[in-house]
């Protein structure tokens, strides 16, 4: 770069704590590098910035796109917003579902775990990682019937770091509410019927041709 070039950062922070205004950070520098100070009450940042070149007497000018950043700060995560169940009997589907943060641009560097369990077991069934969705939909032929189970979610950053567990839901899928799988035989004769080749009038096999003969072995008729 021509040394009558100067750099500059043009940044501001979101975050669940507050929003910062536009800043300038850097400002006239010839170094390649730039360090942004975060206070330690901004937790989750997000920050975006874009780089500004220039020359000594700001007659010419530029400036880059703008880009997002998650630094990996030291800050405990925090988990989701609020998590239910919602079952649907017509499609034999169990959705898990977490709430975004509260804020915008809150949590979007976060994926989410689902860990699902029963209460009277240490034994985790299923651990779910979530990557820019909310929802996990699992199908009834996972779980047993009239059997209650828990789950709860947290955040996860993308170094990895986890926040608290949240609250704990549970769920229960009553076999009354669930249609009886018909048997592999009935289906069959369902589908025959439906393209004609079964009726409801027993069969009738055929007649086979009889032929009759005399004891000297001659044919009658």
């Amino acid at each position: 770069c021509l040394s009558s070039i100067r750099y500059g950062i043009r940044y501001k922070i979101h975050s669940s704590s507050s929003n910062s205004n536009w800043q300038y950070a850097c400002n006239r520098t010839t170094q390649t590098q730039c360090q942004l100070k975060i206070s330690s009450n901004t937790i989750g940042a997000t920050v975006i910035y874009a780089v500004i070149a220039a020359t000594n007497d700001y007659r010419l000018s530029s400036i880059s796109s703008y880009y997002r950043s998650w630094p990996t700060l030291s800050f405990q995560p925090k988990p989701p917003k609020r998590c239910y169940t919602m079952i649907d009997y017509t499609r034999k589907t169990i959705k898990l579902i977490c709430k975004h943060h509260n804020r915008c641009f809150y949590g979007t560097s976060y994926q989410y775990n689902m860990y699902l369990y029963l209460r009277n077991s240490d034994r985790l069934i299923q651990k779910f990682t979530l990557e820019n969705m909310r929802t996990k939909s699992i199908h009834f032929d996972q779980l047993e019937l009239d059997t209650t189970y828990y789950w709860f979610a947290n955040a996860m950053k993308l170094n990895m770091e986890t926040s608290k567990n949240g609250t704990i839901s549970s769920f229960k899928l009553l076999s009354s509410n669930v249609a009886p799988q018909a048997s592999p035989y009935r289906q069959l004769s369902k589908r025959l019927k439906t393209s004609g080749k079964l009726n409801d009038s027993p069969s009738t096999s055929p007649t086979p041709n009889t032929t009759l003969v005399k004891h000297d072995g001659n044919h009658i008729g």
